[in-house]
């Protein structure tokens, strides 16, 4: 059994230039921005970076300089999400080369796949991988996982070292928690509105999108978690919910991605032409982070 995987970890956006590529330069930048800031380590490749919008070579390049970037500075988590299972393969065993300490695999995206199926892709492709593996559960993109699957599969499945939960289902983090009594594995939240429920009982550490964000407002909330600190760790959190509501409003990580370019970090065109509705959406939410981080000065420099 592998060791546990703790800390916080920030899902690091795939900043864009104007006509499209990946802007590997701000991509780095960005690295250090949060590892400066109090986090653990990084994932990249996870849903906040929005990895089916780019090709195998793209991927591989964010990989390589991730592992460049945070060497010595943290550690590396690498989402190996795909539509194929040789695709994940390929993307872990790179990760691997590159000193990542372990892989997000969720479910094949795009097509719906029976409980049964699923069951068979994790044993297979985390059995094919030497890297420690961990499930994403990720319904809102990818075929939903039962936690009857999720848990069989962790108590039995070869290599599979834990679970990244970013589900948002409240009745995971006990059930996850009970499982555990069965066997040894890792138990990371995904869903930020979920940290301060998560990690007070037991869980092991957090995947944050957010965090790429305001990384300083996370790992205050993982500290006040640790120190079971409960008045201070819900300031935090609600804190937190207040960002999350607001950028809600828009298609996911695109709050995270206005939020960023306010703190210095443009992340390029939206992946949509922005509807008249939707534009008038982006100012609301850019004139609201801006006032707010005015109010939280302390949590954002």
């Amino acid at each position: 059994m592998n060791p546990r995987i703790t800390g916080l970890y920030a899902a690091l956006i795939t900043p864009l230039r104007e006509d499209g590529g990946v802007d590997y330069d701000i991509f780095e930048d960005l690295i250090s921005f949060v590892l400066e800031r109090g986090v653990d380590g990084i994932c990249v490749g996870g849903a906040t970076s929005e990895y089916p919008g780019f090709d195998l070579a793209e991927r591989k390049e964010l990989i390589t300089r991730a592992g460049r970037r945070i060497q010595g500075k943290g550690r590396l988590l690498c989402g190996v999400g795909a539509h194929s299972m040789e695709r994940t393969i390929q993307l872990a065993h790179h990760a691997q080369q590159c000193g990542a300490s372990a892989v997000l695999v969720p479910p094949p995206h795009f097509f719906p796949y029976d409980q049964r199926d699923l069951d068979s892709f994790f044993r297979k492709v985390c059995s094919s991988i030497q890297l420690p593996c961990l499930l994403y559960n990720l319904p809102q993109f990818t075929s939903p996982l039962e936690l009857d699957t999720i848990i069989r599969l962790l108590l039995t499945a070869e290599n599979l070292s834990g679970i990244k939960d970013s589900s948002g289902d409240p009745k995971a983090i006990g059930r996850l928690q009970l499982a555990r009594e069965q066997s040894d594995f890792s138990l990371l939240v995904g869903n930020d509105r979920l940290i301060s429920t998560a990690l007070p009982g037991g869980w092991d550490g957090i995947i944050s999108g957010f965090a790429c964000l305001f990384p300083e407002l996370l790992a205050d909330l993982y500290a006040k978690c640790r120190a079971k600190d409960r008045s201070g760790s819900e300031a935090c959190q609600n804190k937190l919910d207040q960002v999350i509501a607001e950028a809600d409003r828009l298609p996911f990580p695109w709050g995270i991605r206005i939020g960023l370019a306010l703190r210095g970090f443009p992340s390029g065109p939206f992946p949509l032409p922005l509807a008249p509705f939707r534009r008038q959406q982006v100012m609301q939410l850019r004139s609201w982070l801006s006032d707010w981080m005015d109010r939280q000065m302390q949590l954002v420099r």
